[in-house]
């Protein structure tokens, strides 16, 4: 999959298995894992990374029909859920001050681009396997986030 464009990339994310997009994923981390060039916003890998990451939250997602009767198209829903949960008896500070700047950020006003614009942030602060450990956890929300921390995790 990694040969293909970036729109072929998305189009093909769609049409995959949580499996798929999740081998997919392991894929992208081994190139970044490789790399020798530093990765910043440029990086050959890095769009492809988030790409991935965004259809392995999206396609984990239980149906709008859910218990909590999230929309399956938007993970940023779910991620500002989890200032509600608990880390350790005691909420994580880190993950909240990403959700307020994230929530503040006055460029960023759809779901989706909320969404990403987290990603971002939670890469930044060395912080996105903080939600997917809490996903994993809380089954209600996400049918995929176990096989997603097995990734993510070294």
């Amino acid at each position: 999959m990694m040969a293909t464009s970036r729109s072929n990339l998305l189009r093909s994310l769609n049409d995959c298995t949580c499996e798929q997009i999740l081998q997919e994923l392991k894929v992208v981390i081994a190139l970044l894992q490789q790399s020798t060039q530093r990765v910043e916003d440029d990086h050959i890998y890095l769009a492809a990374f988030c790409e991935v990451l965004e259809a392995a939250f999206t396609k984990g997602l239980k149906s709008p029909n859910s218990l909590f009767g999230i929309n399956k198209d938007s993970y940023w829903n779910w991620i500002v859920s989890l200032d509600q949960y608990y880390f350790n008896n005691k909420h994580n500070p880190v993950l909240q001050k990403a959700i307020e700047e994230v929530t503040s950020n006055r460029q960023v006003h759809t779901p989706l681009s909320r969404g990403r614009c987290f990603i971002r942030v939670a890469l930044n602060a060395k912080i996105i396997s903080v939600p997917v450990e809490q996903l994993a956890k809380n089954h209600k929300l996400t049918s995929v986030s176990v096989l997603v921390l097995r990734v993510l995790s070294p």
